[in-house]
């Protein structure tokens, strides 16, 4: 029938009827949506990833493969978390590989229920009664509950995190999520740096360096006014960098206690492991005869430092006599250009800036700029170059209101390169080289050793001071002073 030829008032009843079904056909879909929506869904926890109505997803799986299993998501939350009917996914992007590392519910999913063995966890579920299940799942699958609260279970792990009521006192569980252990990788140490699954990284690279190396991080702490960042890599790693003349550059990486990897450090063709016997692994450490490791050195606290490949090696440790954390970075003075001092009989050529003796601090600063850090004790010190080189000035006079003086300049063990007219020399020199360069040098005489390993020589009218510490670095010098003696004023 043509309703074009039925009278006006018949069409429009036609029409109000028509929309009348659209609404009814609309409501129905809507009640039928909040219905499943309001469905109990049981999840059971698998050893590597979950069954939902029969339909099993395992960890590690990428976003296609979970689409092509449970469809597609409900919505989407960021860039790597699918939200479905009761409860959520998602994936991480562990350095380029993004995979399926967990679900969970909270208070979005009340009728969501996971199921580890005849155990039912739900969203507002007794908290109280955690405890003693977990422990006895624990026991079943040889995992164990951490002081956390959470739960491991061979490669993976449960997390149940709890409310608390109005009297401040736990009662409920609030998230409630199973996740995939993540991957372990090993550190290797290096001399300019570490590798990690080959990928080379470099100290004193810049953040947008690093990350074209390892990809994006897991989390970014870059507070503006902070004079150090932070990546870190899905649990496994750390990476500092600090700001050195206006730009981050990469300093350490840490390796924590892992809370559920077997990550691990190797370097010197030695495994640094987190379970081991702390005092076992140093001991093992001392017995190796390898050049590049020297200088052993114990805190108080118990931590080890350890000289790597003219950079920093510490291990911490913890309550249980094992390592909590491995960290292993460059000093810092050697992210800065390398300085060259060349010893004149008035003071020295910094750079090729001129300074003298007996300059009062304005003067200097003048010259060289502002120091890095400033240090006041008996004398005002000016750090440079990060602190690879000390100036000292002294109060000549020693009375009040006098000025300070320039007295002498200190040059640290490092990339720093030092002369005396056409000789250069360098930290590359051993103790006993340096001292016979410089006793066959005719500006130079010999003065006296001290007993507690310095070597002084007489340069011009002042002093030249070589030190070798005999304890933490034997046969290597510390550090190189040039000073004037005695205190001199223009």
């Amino acid at each position: 029938m043509n309703t074009n030829q039925l009278p006006y008032s018949k069409r429009l009843m036609f029409a109000y009827l028509a929309m009348l079904a659209l609404f009814f056909v609309f409501n129905h879909q809507k009640r039928t949506q909040e219905a499943r929506e309001r469905a109990p869904i049981t999840i059971e926890l698998l050893p590597d990833g979950f069954s939902i109505d029969g339909k099993e997803v395992a960890f590690g799986m990428t976003m296609d493969e979970v689409r092509a299993i449970l469809g597609k998501p409900r919505r989407f939350s960021g860039d790597r978390t699918f939200v479905y009917h009761g409860y959520a996914l998602g994936f991480t992007d562990d350095m380029g590989v993004v995979y399926l590392d967990g679900i969970f519910l909270d208070r979005d999913n009340p009728n969501t229920t996971l199921l580890i063995d005849e155990y039912a966890f739900r969203y507002h579920g007794d908290y109280t009664l955690v405890g003693d299940q977990l422990a006895e799942i624990a026991h079943r699958h040889d995992g164990k509950v951490l002081e956390s609260g959470a739960l491991t279970m061979g490669n993976h792990y449960v997390l149940i995190n709890p409310r608390k009521g109005s009297s401040n006192q736990i009662d409920t569980i609030f998230v409630f999520s199973w996740r995939m252990q993540p991957r372990a990788v090993t550190v290797e140490l290096e001399a300019d740096g570490f590798k990690v699954e080959e990928r080379k990284v470099r100290f004193g690279m810049t953040k947008e360096a690093v990350i074209a190396v390892l990809g994006e991080p897991s989390r970014r702490e870059e507070e503006e006014d902070n004079a150090s960042h932070r990546f870190t890599y899905k649990n496994k790693f750390v990476l500092n960098f600090i700001d050195i003349e206006g730009q981050y550059l990469l300093k350490d990486v840490w390796l924590y206690a892992p809370f559920f990897s077997d990550s691990r450090g190797l370097f010197a063709e030695l495994s640094i492991n987190f379970t081991d016997s702390f005092d076992a692994m140093v001991a093992q450490l001392k017995s190796v005869d390898v050049a590049e490791l020297s200088y052993f050195h114990e805190s108080e606290s118990g931590n080890v430092l350890i000289d790597f490949f003219d950079n920093g090696l510490m291990l911490l440790r913890n309550k249980e006599d094992q390592l909590d954390a491995l960290s292993y970075g460059i000093k810092i003075e050697r992210l800065y250009q390398p300085v060259h001092v060349h010893f004149t009989p008035d003071g020295f050529l910094y750079n090729d800036s001129v300074v003298s003796f007996g300059m009062n601090e304005a003067q200097v600063e003048a010259i060289l700029g502002a120091p890095d850090k400033i240090a006041t004790n008996d004398s005002v010190r000016y750090d440079y170059a990060g602190g690879g080189i000390s100036l000292y000035f002294f109060d000549a006079n020693q009375q009040v209101g006098s000025e300070n003086m320039l007295k002498n300049i200190v040059i640290f063990n490092g990339q720093h390169t030092w002369s005396i007219e056409d000789n250069t020399f360098s930290f590359a020199l051993t103790t006993q080289e340096l001292v016979e360069r410089l006793n066959g040098l005719r500006q130079i005489s010999f003065d006296r050793s001290t007993s507690n390993g310095r070597e002084l020589f007489r340069l011009y009218d002042h002093h030249l001071i070589v030190y070798e510490d005999p304890e933490q670095s034997a046969g290597r010098i510390a550090w190189v002073a040039y000073r004037t003696y005695p205190y001199t004023k223009e």
